[in-house]
């Protein structure tokens, strides 16, 4: 059983409930369920009803789309205090992508009627939401003029670097746990064995240091200089 506390404390740290009561919050924590997935199992698939939002307690949940002749796209990666599920609830319309544990997750469901509730009843939490998907469309809209635009190379170096900011900000080194070629090709929408041969190429550049599904990104900075300057090295 997890502690009411340690789960409000992760509500706060979520944008739309960080300037919420933590007497409402606990309300909202006692109409919610506690689910556990397991790969294979699926949290919720594309076309589903929207019925609730979910939080990352603990574990890895990707959220992805899948095309009827079985090719894969991953939109995000979600870790430990993130909110996914959100968008049905809103517009009460069924779901955009799908959802599984990577390669478990223990999640907070919380009732669609209730999360929309407390946006109608607290302004401060519906403008953090805003906010949020603010910065995820424009994250979406960097992606798509990287395809565009960059190379193999130069938007598989920003990722990367986008990854280890995430994960240790400020840090020229970072490590990248659970890190494989399969996972950063389906959130590029490249094959894998592009993601591989560049890979490979950054590594000879002296960049990153691959170990077993895992990563190590040598020098944030210099590989963020390399994959904005469009230079063939």
């Amino acid at each position: 059983m997890i502690d009411p506390g340690k789960l409000v404390s992760t509500l706060k740290s979520i944008a739309p409930f960080t300037p919420v009561p933590d007497p409402i919050l606990t309300e909202l924590i006692a109409h919610s369920n506690l689910c556990a997935y397991r790969a294979p199992s699926i949290i919720f698939h594309q076309g589903d009803r929207s019925d609730a939002v979910y939080v990352v307690l603990k574990g890895r949940v990707q959220v992805f789309s899948e095309s009827s002749d079985g090719n894969l796209v991953l939109h995000r990666v979600l870790e430990q205090a993130h909110m996914f599920g959100e968008m049905g609830p809103l517009d009460q319309r069924p779901r955009i992508a799908s959802a599984r544990p990577a390669p478990q997750a223990d999640l907070l469901a919380i009732p669609g009627s209730k999360f929309v509730g407390l946006l109608e009843q607290h302004a401060h939490a519906a403008l953090g939401l805003a906010k949020m998907l603010a910065e995820r469309l424009r994250a979406h809209s960097q992606l798509f003029e990287d395809a565009v635009f960059l190379c193999a190379r130069d938007r598989l170096g920003r990722l990367l670097v986008e990854q280890a900011r995430a994960a240790a900000p400020g840090q020229l080194k970072v490590l990248l746990a659970d890190v494989t070629h399969d996972l950063l090709a389906g959130m590029l929408g490249l094959h894998r064995v592009t993601v591989t041969n560049q890979m490979r190429h950054l590594e000879r550049l002296g960049f990153i240091e691959l170990r077993r599904a895992s990563v190590v990104v040598l020098d944030t900075d210099g590989l963020e200089e390399l994959c904005s300057s469009g230079a063939s090295r």
